[in-house]
Parts: C-alpha cells; structure tokens; sequence
C-alpha cells in the first residue's frame, strides 16, 4: 500500500477523489447465489439471471425450453442465496422450490439431485461445443417428452 503526503491527500480530496476504496464483505458472509427459473412446470437453475446472458446464450436457452413448454410459459425467475458450507444447502433450497415441477435442468451449477434432474454444462460451453447438445437432448427426452 503506498502512503500518500498530506498535500497529495488534500489535492485529491478537493478534486473530488478517494484515495481509499472500501472492500467488499471480506468472507463474513459466505453466501452464494443462484437463479431458480422456472417455466410451466420446468425448473431451471442458472449462475445469473437470463437476461445478462449473451443474445446467443439467450436463443440456445429459449429453443431448448420451447421444445419443453408451452407456446406461453408462466415464467417465475427468483435469485436465491444458499450457504455453500451447509450441507446439502443447494440441494435442499431447490427441493424446497421444486413444488409441482415435472424436472429440473441446472446450466453449469452443479448440484448433487438424482431424480428427474439433468446436468448440463453451462449455455457457453453447449455453443463452443455442439457435441455437449447430443447428451442433453437424450436426457431431455427421457425426462419431459414422453
């Protein structure tokens, strides 16, 4: 850390600029977060909320969720906060909300679930990579198209 002199101090000052920044909460809150979002009766678990996604992440998530959907989807999306040293923390916040859905779909985060519950790498990685497309559409298939 570099001491600046009192001269310095009082010239930034008058100018109008800080010369300390204040940090972040330094680890006393060891919260995480997580974005429930979910779709007639899909629930999908993303690392942010759909809308900071790039355009093509954006279409890759609504093609896959309209072969699974309604025309119209009632959309829910909710940011969630989970404490990672918890045990089970993410597993038990999502099965608390995943009252009447018919699957989930997690997009990167990983989460320990078995039941009607699909792994699948994030939206960027299914764009680089369009081998990873084949292994999730089987798992979509097995779980919501009957």
């Amino acid at each position: 850390m570099a001491i600046i002199s009192s001269k310095s101090y009082s010239i930034l000052s008058k100018m109008g600029i800080s010369t300390y920044q204040r940090r972040k909460n330094l680890g006393q809150n060891m919260l995480n977060e997580v974005i429930l979002h979910k779709r007639d009766s899909v629930l999908v678990i993303l690392s942010t909320p759909l809308k900071d996604y790039s355009k093509e992440e954006q279409s890759l998530f609504m093609s896959i969720m309209k072969t699974i959907t309604s025309e119209n989807p009632l959309i829910e999306e909710s940011l969630n906060s989970y404490n990672p040293l918890e045990k089970n923390g993410l597993s038990s916040l999502i099965l608390a909300k995943s009252t009447s859905v018919k699957g989930i779909i997690s997009f990167g985060v990983a989460v320990d679930l078995a039941d009607s519950f699909i792994q699948a790498p994030c939206l960027k990685t299914i764009i680089d990579n369009p081998a990873a497309k084949k292994p999730l559409w089987e798992d979509i298939k097995k779980i919501f198209i009957n």
